[in-house]
């Protein structure tokens, strides 16, 4: 039985692993493994999604099922009544598979090997990103840049901050200087990008990671789940506003590296009609002078999807993050919230969001998250559990 428990565990955990260093490997500039991972990543998030699905029936529960119909229900809405329609099989694309990560990624157990694998991965990826820039920055040999600086530097954010919370959760007397280190690394490949919404977003997480550890009045508050209930609930609600409002004051000076005139251009489109504002526009947006997408992941979304879509991949995230009943939470959940509020913030300036190649960078934070909060749950369930077979013991005695 702990043979086959074993087993599942390792399945799982090396499902998930694919799936984040599919996505990785995308941005890396690996040349055919790059070209393989790009070409294949939605067989692999497939074959993950049914492994893991095969391997956590037998601890599924009423909320499980509820939460594995609903996902399923909107990726089979599209193949049954839309195959004919492009725009209204976009509309529900990306949403399913977002939820269906962070609820599959949840159900593997964050245990030491699952620390390891992620923390070696992330260190490995960031030094390899580093020396590949200092190459290509400064023309050594054949090497030069492989694509966008600003996703080079979006995947070594990402997976940085992955790699912190790994050190973090193993807790050994160094983890604090590994945790530097890495993120020196970082801030250099990042800096060499030139990539100023990456190294911001790196800077805070880090910053916020240390308070949250070390001044005991900002952890107590941070810890709570009504906390972070509302941090992201007014997120997701004020972001498109937030942008609307920076668009109407004209950007408050300052033109965003040309966003605010994209965003205005956005907001025309999006405004134009009943029909984009509740289910989208029927494909990605791109503005009409310069032809580039909204880069703002918040306006993306809504312009693809309308309001329903955007609340059906908000509101699920709310929902798969806050329906547990744990109301305090562990320093290493509240660093993984961190990390994907850095997320929420980098949203305004990149597409990331609402791009299949990102899922599995973005979310495998919330997934952390709330893999702990299942486990947290554990003793309360076994608690009962073991009350309910105390109770039948006393009435087969009576």
């Amino acid at each position: 039985m702990k043979e086959e428990i074993r087993v599942k565990e390792i399945a799982k955990l090396v499902s998930l692993f694919l799936m984040v260093a599919t996505c990785a490997v995308v941005w890396s500039g690996y040349g055919i493994l790059t070209s393989a991972a790009s070409q294949h990543i939605g067989t692999i998030f497939t074959i993950a999604f049914l492994v893991i699905l095969g391997t956590s029936l037998s601890d599924f529960t009423k909320k499980d099922w509820l939460w594995t119909g609903f996902i399923t229900i909107l990726m089979a809405v599209p193949i049954i009544f839309y195959q004919d329609n492009m725009g209204y099989l976009r509309f529900y694309s990306q949403i399913p598979f977002v939820l269906a990560f962070i609820f599959f990624g949840s159900k593997v157990k964050m245990d030491k090997k699952y620390c390891f694998t992620f923390l070696g991965f992330s260190s490995l990826y960031s030094v390899i990103a580093l020396v590949k820039m200092i190459l290509a920055t400064f023309e050594i040999g054949s090497s030069s840049l492989w694509m966008n600086v600003n996703l080079i530097a979006g995947s070594v954010l990402f997976v940085t901050m992955l790699g912190i919370i790994m050190l973090d959760k193993l807790e050994t007397e160094y983890t604090v200087i590994f945790q530097l280190i890495l993120a020196v690394v970082a801030m250099m490949t990042v800096l060499l990008c030139k990539s100023w919404t990456s190294m911001i977003a790196l800077f805070i997480f880090v910053a916020l990671m240390f308070i949250i550890k070390f001044v005991p009045a900002i952890q107590k508050i941070a810890k709570k789940r009504n906390f972070w209930l509302s941090i992201y609930s007014g997120l997701f609600i004020f972001a498109p506003v937030i942008s609307y409002v920076v668009v109407a004051f004209d950007g408050f000076g300052t033109s965003f590296s040309g966003r605010v005139d994209i965003w205005m251009y956005f907001f025309r489109a999006w405004k134009n009609s009943t029909s984009s504002i509740l289910i989208g526009m029927k494909g990605t947006f791109h503005d009409p002078v310069l032809n580039l997408p909204a880069h703002n992941a918040y306006l993306d979304v809504l312009g693809a999807y309308g309001l329903i879509g955007y609340i059906l991949l908000f509101g699920g995230i709310l929902g798969l993050l806050f329906w547990r009943k744990q109301k305090e939470y562990s320093i290493n959940q509240v660093i993984s919230l961190s990390a994907f509020l850095m997320v929420g913030l980098h949203a305004f300036m990149e597409n990331y969001l609402n791009s299949f190649h990102w899922i599995s960078l973005l979310f495998i934070f919330l997934a952390v998250f709330i893999s702990q909060s299942n486990e947290a749950e554990l003793p309360v369930s076994n608690e009962r559990v073991a009350e309910a077979a105390k109770a039948e013991s006393t009435d087969i005695e009576i």
